[in-house]
Order: structure tokens, then C-alpha cells, then sequence
């Protein structure tokens, strides 16, 4: 029904005159919309893994161009007859601009913390928050969306400790200030999430590279430029957890300000657009 509503409001507005392109990222969405145009081309743009979505295949078929954000997408779309093209995650202009003022007060209010910026779901190891916990001050900026109960007691028990600090959903322009008030930035899957064959945008990890803040992750963060400079893999609990104890007592995190100056400047999303405009250019 909203599909029949949305074709005939976009038909109204498209010419068949002018050259059209629908940039679809939703796979619930704009399904049954096609031939809105004659001179129409579609992206599907792909920021998660839909592969198993319900309508993922057939927004496939019909796109013009596939366009992947992680390299582990690429696998599933490559049996197609388009080949996938990867253009990773960009870094807003906004997330470089922080408020001192904001700043100054979150780090007053929370002294030296760890962060985790994402929502709560199954995939979170609640074991390794709570050892995080029981050495460092913790914010938590999310929701809880897992359907577990085993993961709803340990979470339970873990919002309630003085040094943690649950915060729920925070507006996405302020995730900045948070971020650089921080001193060790984290995501906290489980250590076998990929090898299980899940996987987890590393978006939030830009975010964090934006303010230049060390990253603890237990997965691959898919910025292999940064590996061992600014992002640290850590393979199990203990190395996590000592790596977090170590640039958390590092007074001034030595960094390659050069090479982290280049990769944001890469990540921009006018480039990002314009090699997906070229790649649909070629066809």
C-alpha cells in the first residue's frame, strides 16, 4: 500500500525527460517503484547486512548499481550479474565541529570514562562491559534491543553501578562532544561475532577517529589504515582489557597526526559520491 502511494507521488514529480536516479538505501521501502521514469537509473545502497532481508533480492535485480559499505557484503552480491562496487563509510563535516563548552562540562561531570556509542543488542558481550566496569568509569550511549532475558539481567545489573553511566539515546549531533570528552572510545560485540559470520557497520568507529580518540574494538573495525595506530583489534578479554588500562593511563596518546589527517581526508563524502557517480556513469 505505501509502495502504490509513494510510486504515484514520485511519478508525479519525475519527468521522463530528464535523467532520474532513485538512490534507495531502505530495503523495506520503494520495492514495486519501477519505471518511474525512462531515463531512470537506481543505486541500491547497501549499509548493513540485508542479506537476508526479504526484499533484498529483488531490489538487487532491479538496480542498476550495487554499492557495498563493507567489503564483507561483497561476497553475497558478487553472484549477481552487477558487480558490487565498495565505497566505505564517510565522516560528515559536522563530527569534526565539537562545543569546548560541552566538552569541558561532560569531562568534568564524568572525569576520565570509556565510551560505547550503539545500540545494545545480542551481539553485545554484557560479560565484557561489566569487567570494563569493575576498573572504569563507563557511558553507554544507546538503547537496549535485545530480546534476550539472560542479557536483560546482566544489563539490569550492570546500569545500576555508580560508575556506570546509561545514558539511552543521545541526539546524533551531540555524540561528538561525548566522543571528545572521552579518553578510550569501544565497541564490545563478541570476539566470535565474525567468525559466526555476523558482522557490525564500523560507522561508529569514525566517529570516534573524527575526534582522534584511541579505538578498543573485539572486532575487525574495517579501517586497516589505522590498525595498531589508532584502532586496536584485541583478540580476547585479557588483551582488551589491558589495552584499555594502558591508554587509559597514558596521559597524552602519542598518534600519527599525518596519516589520520589523510584518511579523514579521504573519507569525505563528496568523494565518496562522486566515484559511485562515476561507476554508474560507466554503464
Amino acid at each position: 500500500m505505501n509502495d502504490a502511494i509513494n510510486r504515484r507521488k514520485l511519478k508525479r514529480a519525475l519527468s521522463n525527460e530528464k535523467k532520474t536516479i532513485i538512490w534507495q538505501f531502505d530495503h523495506n521501502r520503494f520495492v514495486n517503484t519501477l519505471g518511474l521514469s525512462k531515463k531512470e537509473r537506481r543505486v541500491y545502497h547497501i549499509a548493513d547486512p540485508y542479506m537476508n532481508a526479504v526484499n533484498n533480492k529483488k531490489i538487487s535485480a532491479l538496480a542498476d548499481l550495487l554499492v557495498c559499505t563493507s567489503t564483507k557484503y561483497l561476497p553475497f552480491y558478487q553472484n549477481g550479474k552487477k558487480e558490487p562496487l565498495y565505497i566505505p563509510h564517510a565522516i560528515s563535516e559536522e563530527e569534526f565541529h565539537i562545543s569546548p563548552q560541552k566538552v569541558k562540562a561532560l569531562e568534568k561531570h564524568f572525569g576520565g570514562y570509556v565510551l560505547m556509542v550503539g545500540g545494545l543488542n545480542h551481539d553485545v558481550d554484557f560479560d565484557l562491559l561489566e569487567q570494563i566496569s569493575n576498573q572504569f568509569s563507563l557511558v553507554i550511549l544507546g538503547k537496549l534491543q535485545t530480546k534476550e532475558s539472560e542479557d536483560w539481567e546482566k544489563w539490569g545489573l550492570l546500569k545500576e553501578k555508580d560508575n556506570v553511566h546509561a545514558l539511552g539515546v543521545v541526539h546524533a549531533k551531540e555524540l561528538k562532544n561525548y566522543i571528545a570528552a572521552s579518553k578510550v572510545c569501544i565497541t564490545a560485540y563478541q570476539f566470535d561475532l565474525q567468525e559466526k559470520g555476523g558482522n557490525r557497520s564500523p560507522l561508529k568507529i569514525l566517529n570516534y577517529i573524527a575526534q582522534k580518540k584511541p579505538v578498543v574494538t573485539s572486532i575487525d573495525s574495517e579501517v586497516n589504515e589505522l590498525d595498531g595506530e589508532l584502532i586496536f583489534c584485541e583478540k580476547d578479554k585479557k588483551s582488551y582489557l589491558d589495552r584499555i588500562a594502558q591508554l587509559m593511563q597514558t596521559e597524552k596518546f602519542d598518534m600519527n597526526e599525518e596519516l589520520i589527517i589523510q584518511f579523514l581526508g579521504e573519507r569525505t563524502y563528496p568523494k565518496m559520491i562522486e566515484k559511485i557517480f562515476e561507476k554508474l556513469n560507466e554503464d
